[in-house]
C-alpha cells in the first residue's frame, strides 16, 4: 500500500495534501520573517546613513578632533599625531608618534615610565600640566619621565598592542596601567560601552540592526542614565570579566619590566558611607594577587570630598588627579 495513504473503517484517506500544506506554511512562515529581518535590517541602515553617520562625520570634521582610525585592528583607532589645540582653555599637545607629550625626542636621558589607561589617563578634561603623567613627573622632581600612553575608549585589550607598539620606541624602565571599572567592555558585544562611540566613528558594523540592539540593551542596563550605575558596572563586570583577565594576564607576560596595576575607583559606587562596588574591586585583587601583578586599589582616598575628586562623569578633577598622582608615583619600584 502507498505510505501516503491510510485506510480507516474501510475507507482510504490521503495524507498527502496536509503534508503539503504544512510545509507550506513553515516555508511561507519563514520567508516572511527573513523579510522582516531584510526589512529591519534597511531601516537601520537608513537611519545609520542620514541621521548617525551625518552627526559622527560632523563630530570627525570638527577643528578640535584629535583621533583617526589605526591601521592596527586591535587598536581600531588612535591619536593623531602632531596636534597643537587649546579648547575651552585647555591645552593638547600630541606629538609625532602620536602620544600626549611635549617632547619629539625619543632619546632616553632618565628613567622612563609607561602609563596606560583610556580617556583619565589622557586626561580628557585636563590642560597638558594637569594630566597625570606631568603631575606624576612634578612629583619626582623631574627625575623621570612619564609617558602618557592613555587614549580614550581603550579597554585592557587595546592595553596590549598599545604597549607592544611604544616599547620598542621608548624603552619603557616601568608600565603602570591605571584600570577603570569601565575597562570592563568588549567591542562587538552588548558590553561595548563607553567605546560604543568613538570607535564606531571609524568601523561601523557591517549589520546596523544588530548594533542598535546592543545599543538599545546597553541603555536598558544604564536605565536610561546619562552615566553608569553600579548595577550596570555588574552587568558588565559579571559579562566580560574572563575575557578582561585573560587579557591582564597577557599584558602581563608581555611586559618584561616591573608592572603594577592601579584599580580606579568609581566615584558612582560611593552611597551611603559604603562603596557598592567594592565586591567587584576585591575579586580584581584576587586575580592580581594569583598572577604576582603588584596593585593598588585606593578606594579609602577618594571615600571623602569624593565629588570634588571625580566628577559627574566619573573622570578625575584636577584635585582628583593630584591624588592618583601621588598614588602612582609611590606605585612605582625605587
Amino acid at each position: 500500500m502507498n505510505s501516503e495513504y491510510v485506510r480507516t473503517n474501510n475507507v482510504t484517506v490521503s495524507k498527502k495534501p496536509e503534508a503539503t500544506s504544512r510545509k507550506a506554511s513553515i516555508v511561507a512562515l519563514l520567508i516572511g520573517l527573513l523579510l522582516c529581518v531584510i526589512m529591519v535590517e534597511l531601516v537601520a541602515q537608513a537611519f545609520y546613513f542620514f541621521v548617525v553617520k551625518r552627526q559622527l562625520d560632523s563630530v570627525k570634521t570638527s577643528a578640535f578632533f584629535y583621533l583617526q582610525k589605526s591601521g592596527n585592528d586591535e587598536l581600531g583607532y588612535e591619536l593623531r599625531p602632531t596636534v597643537n589645540l587649546i579648547n575651552d582653555g585647555r591645552l593638547l599637545l600630541i606629538n609625532p608618534l602620536g602620544v600626549r607629550e611635549k617632547s619629539d625626542t625619543i632619546q632616553k636621558q632618565k628613567r622612563r615610565i609607561g602609563l596606560l589607561g583610556d580617556s583619565v589617563v589622557f586626561g580628557i578634561n585636563q590642560s597638558q600640566d594637569s594630566t597625570l603623567s606631568e603631575l606624576t613627573e612634578d612629583i619626582r622632581g623631574g627625575n623621570i619621565q612619564v609617558i602618557n600612553l592613555g587614549v580614550p575608549g581603550y579597554a585592557t585589550p587595546q592595553m596590549i598592542p598599545q604597549l607592544k607598539k611604544y616599547q620598542p620606541t621608548y624603552q619603557f624602565d616601568e608600565v603602570v596601567y591605571l584600570l577603570n571599572l569601565n575597562d570592563f567592555t568588549l567591542r562587538n558585544s552588548i558590553y561595548e560601552g563607553a567605546d560604543n562611540g568613538v570607535y564606531r566613528y571609524f568601523n561601523p558594523p557591517t549589520f546596523k540592526s544588530l548594533w542598535f540592539l546592543r545599543k538599545l540593551i546597553y541603555r536598558i542596563k544604564k536605565k536610561g542614565e546619562v552615566m553608569y550605575n553600579s548595577a550596570y558596572y555588574h552587568w558588565a563586570f559579571n559579562g566580560t570579566k574572563d575575557k578582561i583577565f585573560e587579557s591582564l594576564h597577557t599584558l602581563k607576560e608581555q611586559t618584561t619590566v616591573p608592572f603594577s596595576v592601579i584599580i580606579l575607583p568609581a566615584g558612582i559606587g560611593y552611597k551611603n558611607n559604603t562603596y557598592e562596588l567594592a565586591d567587584m574591586t576585591d575579586e580584581i585583587e584576587q586575580f592580581l594577587k594569583k598572577e604576582n601583578i603588584r596593585y593598588v586599589s585606593p578606594v579609602n582616598e577618594y571615600s571623602k570630598n569624593t565629588t570634588t575628586l571625580l566628577d559627574e562623569t566619573d573622570h578625575l578633577t584636577i584635585k582628583g588627579n593630584k591624588v592618583m598622582a601621588q598614588i602612582i608615583s609611590d606605585v612605582l619600584t625605587k
